[in-house]
């Protein structure tokens, strides 16, 4: 059973976390961008922090601490993951681990939370630091939950001050399910019955439908050989998976399994229920990079970027090759990456590798439609493959109708000041040195607008476009009320 899963903190690349920034600063003077800020204080519909889960006590320390069904917990709002009751047996009769060595003939029963676990579910990952308590942090690990989990610090050499199988998560620094034995890392559930996702024998035997209409139709376990993954194993000084991957491998390499990358690296692939992503084969990378010990292979960067964790990625110059007074070039231009890959601005100055490629959305719409309504992405100008179909800002569903945009149009090499195509701006949100920045349609009046928007001014400069907000009546379409705008707020046309 492999108990190393995939973080979910991967479901936030190529996304924006627009609005999480205090207040909000020019682009340092050394870029070339033409960004436009909004003005300072809080992005538009941001009231501040929350406090934290509602009416929730405050953690204790104990997070993390050993526990057991009689025994409980000591804080009143802990819940102890216990040992018994997430432990299972692989490798029997049932459900034999194909290809597994014969020491495990008789299976091999283990549980992700040796002696238990003591943390507070739903806790606010908004506010990590601080909605679980001192001595603990709150982190989205497990699809929609995040937990609490004890403080540590990654070194690379031990697991902290994290008990015995637990290891310290990189880039997370928290004391999380680690591996025992080399069964941990090399028995894997793999697609074999024609299902899409995996089918795990619990949930066929709940549900035999959704398993073809057999109990026993579940996705059968595989052992890793060495030709597959090489030397990997469970170091039992930090207690995770380990592996020295495939010599001279980079970020960016084409690949089919991790053990195609670097060294404990990662090969990102295309979800089968979703459009490709990272083309026919996966893309190598390494997760929590900035952490000792875990630095990226060869001329590859570390960056968090755009992504939302920090990743080893390739170099490149953003917009090599284009001519940055011809939008017809923008378009087809992937900045020297191959593929579906375009080049994305690392937030250097440099004139050169001031870059890393990432896959991107190239499309067929050669002319621009900034501010138009849609639904997918395709449907929006994608000038250097960053077009996007917006259907929330600061909000949720604060574009209902979708809005075409283009990201980091402030980036250098991005067609200066016409980066978003005549008549319209390129405005930056939040703060630092390199900023997001999107492009936003320039109006007169909200009549020049889709429906649902205001033109308003939101820069510090006064200018005026289409918006999911309105300062005053004025904003707004003829026949249509501002409301709920205030000295800090923007209000809705209604």
């Amino acid at each position: 059973m492999k108990r190393l899963i995939g973080l979910t903190a991967l479901c936030a690349i190529a996304g924006i976390g627009c609005g999480d920034d205090d207040g909000v600063t020019p682009m340092d003077a050394s870029t070339d961008g033409p960004v436009i800020m909004i003005d300072g204080g809080p992005p538009p519909g941001d009231s501040g922090p929350d406090a934290g889960r509602d009416g929730g006590p405050t953690p204790t320390t104990s997070i993390g601490t050993a526990c057991d069904a009689v025994r409980g917990c000591p804080g009143g709002s802990e819940r102890c993951l216990g040992q018994s009751d997430f432990e299972s047996t692989i490798g029997t009769d049932a459900d034999p681990i194909m290809g597994a060595p014969a020491e495990y003939d008789d299976g091999y029963t283990s549980s992700p939370f040796p002696g238990g676990y003591c943390t507070v579910l739903d806790c606010d990952p908004d506010m990590p630091d601080t909605s679980c308590g001192e001595g603990a942090r709150c982190v989205q690990v497990f699809q929609d939950t995040a937990n609490c989990w004890s403080n540590c610090t990654a070194n690379g050499t031990d697991n902290s001050t994290c008990r015995d199988g637990y290891s310290c998560l990189p880039g997370e620094n928290v004391c999380f399910i680690g591996c025992v034995d080399t069964a941990d890392c090399r028995a894997e559930r793999q697609e074999s019955n024609g299902i899409p996702g995996i089918q795990f024998p619990s949930e066929c035997q709940r549900d035999a439908a959704a398993c073809g209409g057999t109990a026993t139709n579940f996705d059968r376990l595989v052992w890793l050989t060495d030709d597959v993954a090489g030397d990997l194993d469970c170091n039992t000084s930090t207690f995770t998976c380990e592996f020295s991957g495939t010599s001279g491998a980079e970020a960016g390499d084409a690949c089919e399994n991790d053990y195609d990358c670097e060294a404990n690296g990662r090969c990102l692939t295309d979800d089968p229920d979703e459009d490709p992503v990272f083309g026919a084969a996966g893309f190598c990378t390494k997760i929590s990079c900035n952490s000792p010990t875990r630095g990226c292979a060869g001329d590859a960067v570390c960056t968090e970027r755009r992504i939302g964790t920090d990743i080893c990625v390739p170099q490149c110059t953003v917009g090599e090759g284009a001519d940055q007074a011809n939008a017809a070039t923008w378009v087809t231009n992937h900045g020297g990456c191959p593929g579906n890959q375009t080049c994305i601005w690392t937030g250097s100055a440099a004139a050169t590798d001031n870059g890393y490629c990432f896959p991107a959305n190239f499309t067929d719409v050669t002319t621009e439609n900034i501010g138009a309504t849609c639904a997918d992405d395709a449907e929006c100008w994608s000038p250097f493959g960053d077009g996007s179909c917006f259907t929330s800002l600061f909000a949720d569903d604060d574009l209902p109708n979708g809005y075409c945009s283009v990201l980091d149009c402030g980036a250098p090499g991005r067609g200066g000041e016409n980066s978003c195509g005549e008549g319209n701006l390129c405005v930056g949100l939040g703060s630092g040195d390199a900023p997001i920045s999107l492009c936003f349609q320039g109006c007169e009046t909200a009549a020049d607008c889709s429906a649902g928007l205001g033109c308003t001014a939101i820069t510090e400069g006064g200018e005026t476009v289409c918006f999911p907000g309105c300062q005053e009546t004025a904003d707004c379409r003829s026949g249509e009320t501002c409301v709920g705008a205030s000295a800090t707020e923007l209000g809705a046309c209604e």
